[in-house]
């Protein structure tokens, strides 16, 4: 379940260029004003535990950045999304409890909330990021350290990592998955990479387009949960442009 909440400030409200962190902090307040465990809640796969939901980045009607900064202006419209539908409903819900989200010290007051069409079944999407993809692995140097890599998506583990993901998403859910062979990834534009701030963590992310053939099962996944890693943390959502 997806649904799209506009927001409104009687002023434009400034954010630093990093702003995930303090909006899933945002998030995870309303959440646990209507289910107080959301902040340990996950699905568990392989000794990982993984949180089933992703959101966007904010659009504002008007938007600049200047000097490590951006600003919108009203109406800023957030997308948040689930493969479960209690939790959506609950982040719903708690919005409308609290009238709106409260960020950074501004307050962005409820307009409203919309409940995006549900994704007929389908094998191929022609999609874009609405917050950028983070793909990585944590390796071992010779030293015995460990260090973390990110693919770019021209990279051809890019798109094995982003199937084995996927995969991952499904067994939590305790989906059975069809025709894995079937798995093609193809960009459809120059990939724009995000230096992202997160915490203390820097986090290398990538806005693109991108073609997805798959298991009708997977890009339900992709849609309602999101591409990639750290989809709690605002990275992976997608748009879907077309289907077939």
């Amino acid at each position: 379940m997806r649904i799209k909440v506009s927001l409104k400030s009687e002023k434009p409200i400034s954010l630093p260029i990093s702003y995930s962190h303090p909006l899933q902090s945002a998030i995870y307040k309303i959440l646990s004003d209507v289910i107080p465990e959301s902040h340990d809640f996950g699905l568990t796969v392989n000794k990982r535990t993984l949180r089933p939901f992703t959101f966007s980045r904010l659009f504002g009607h008007k938007q600049s950045i200047n000097e490590g900064s951006i600003s919108l202006t009203s109406p800023i419209c957030l997308h948040f999304s689930s493969p479960l539908e209690d939790y959506v409903q609950a982040f719903a819900n708690g919005l409308m409890k609290n009238g709106g989200i409260k960020l950074l010290g501004a307050t962005l007051d409820l307009r409203s909330i919309e409940v995006e069409p549900t994704l007929p079944e389908t094998k191929y999407i022609a999609a874009k990021t609405i917050s950028p993809i983070t793909v990585y692995s944590t390796l071992m140097t010779a030293d015995g350290r460990k260090k973390t890599y990110f693919y770019n998506p021209a990279e051809k583990d890019f798109a094995i990592q982003i199937q084995e993901n996927l995969n991952r998403k499904a067994s939590a859910l305790g989906n059975s998955v069809r025709a894995r062979e079937s798995f093609s990834f193809k960009l459809a534009s120059r990939p724009v990479q995000r230096i992202v701030k997160y915490k203390d963590f820097t986090q290398i992310a990538w806005d693109f387009r991108f073609e997805l053939n798959a298991d009708p099962e997977l890009i339900s996944i992709a849609y309602y949960w999101g591409l990639g890693s750290k989809n709690a943390q605002g990275f992976g959502m997608i748009e879907i442009s077309e289907r077939r």
